[in-house]
């Protein structure tokens, strides 16, 4: 696998980032792992679904005390990785959450050997061996876990999206990203790619569509597009099911919903489409930002340098809005009318998470995390 491959794999950040100490120094992240601390009194819009993890660990330590909690609208919080911290495991274990409901919580658990994560550092690239690797996705109901890819044809199953009831995920087969689906409890598990290095899969919200890239080539209904750029990434579909936003050579254009008609949708001024999770020296660049389009499918929702920060903005082909002035933002998602952001400000080193409202365009900061703690990839639900 090339290191192309290896920077840009998905849009999670759920692999390994490798540090320039090629001995990492292993701590018990079961003890020592981050707790959320809040920064309002205030009742949320919503539910969040949030992933901490340490920034001055070690690069396995750091990546594995990645841990999973919900914080409730009435701001009630909850860890729902500890019943998954098996320390009988030769190594150590994350949890990670991916998707979130109030009816379901769905959560990948991580387990590399330790000693063959210190051999991928030390080559500086990854090597998918089946005996030394294990992820699986879990639901969480209530106090009920249930391992929902532990009869999975492959031994590493990173969670992505749910569309329509159905769960999408990403398997590594002979070391070739592949995606398959199955339903929320499980059952019925179907590959939907068979070529290619294959990430991104989303489907439209009125089931008539889906897309994906494989070998960074943009694939609608699972046919090639033709479009200007050589890398093309990370596709989302509008919520009215008419167009389909990607990345394209590091800036954003759309597609309509046969990919006949593709265009410009917005720019990041030089911002990087990675975003680190630790404050070390990262080859993988630690994971890839999200956007998101806004509930009406006028525009995307997305970082920009604005006066040398990562500003929040609203982009279409005609207009851009700046949204915020002196935050470092990444990893915007919507629900609703709200903005669910991480940010940096003048007083930390790493990421917390705010709301941003887009009818008053009051921002509300939900978590002051300690230093030497980290948020991302959080879920509104």
């Amino acid at each position: 696998m090339s290191n192309k491959s290896i920077k840009y794999l998905i849009l999670t950040p759920l692999l390994i980032a490798c540090s320039n100490n090629p001995k990492p120094s292993w701590t018990n992240p079961h003890l020592e792992a981050c707790v959320p601390r809040l920064a309002t009194t205030k009742p949320l819009p919503f539910s969040i679904g949030l992933n901490l993890n340490k920034i001055d660990a070690s690069r396995y330590d750091g990546f594995y005390s990645t841990r999973a909690y919900t914080i409730s609208k009435e701001l009630e919080i909850r860890d729902v990785s500890s019943p998954l911290l098996d320390k009988n495991f030769d190594g150590q274990i994350g949890v990670f959450v991916q998707y979130a409901s109030e009816e379901q919580i769905n959560v990948v658990r991580m387990w590399e050997n330790p000693n063959h994560a210190l051999d991928e550092e030390t080559r500086g690239d990854f090597n998918f061996v089946e005996k030394y690797y294990r992820w699986d996705i879990y639901s969480v109901k209530g106090n009920e876990f249930k391992n929902l890819t532990e009869n999975s044809v492959s031994f590493y199953n990173n969670g992505g999206g749910v569309f329509d009831n159905k769960i999408t995920y990403t398997s590594i087969i002979n070391n070739t990203s592949v995606q398959f689906k199955m339903d929320l409890d499980g059952t019925n598990k179907t590959q939907v790619t068979t070529t290619g290095f294959t990430y991104g899969y989303s489907e439209s919200k009125d089931k008539r569509h889906f897309a994906y890239h494989s070998d960074y080539k943009l694939f609608i209904d699972g046919k090639k597009v033709n479009t200007p750029c050589n890398f093309n990434f990370g596709p989302k579909w509008a919520p009215d099911s008419s167009k389909l936003a990607f990345i394209c050579d590091g800036k954003y254009f759309q597609a309509t919903a046969d990919g006949t008609e593709i265009k410009p949708l917005g720019s990041r001024d030089g911002l990087s489409e990675t975003v680190p999770f630790m404050t070390g020296f990262d080859f993988h660049h630690g994971g890839t930002d999200r956007y998101d389009w806004t509930s009406d499918s006028k525009y995307l929702v997305h970082s920009k340098k604005v006066n040398g920060k990562a500003a929040l903005v609203l982009s279409n082909d005609q207009d851009v809005q700046i949204l915020t002035q002196d935050l470092d933002v990444s990893h915007p998602i919507v629900k609703d009318n709200y903005i669910l952001f991480h940010a940096i400000n003048s007083s930390n080193k790493m990421y917390d998470v705010y709301i941003l409202d887009l009818t008053t365009k009051e921002i509300t900061q939900v978590t002051n995390l300690d230093s030497n703690c980290n948020s991302r990839y959080a879920l509104p639900f």
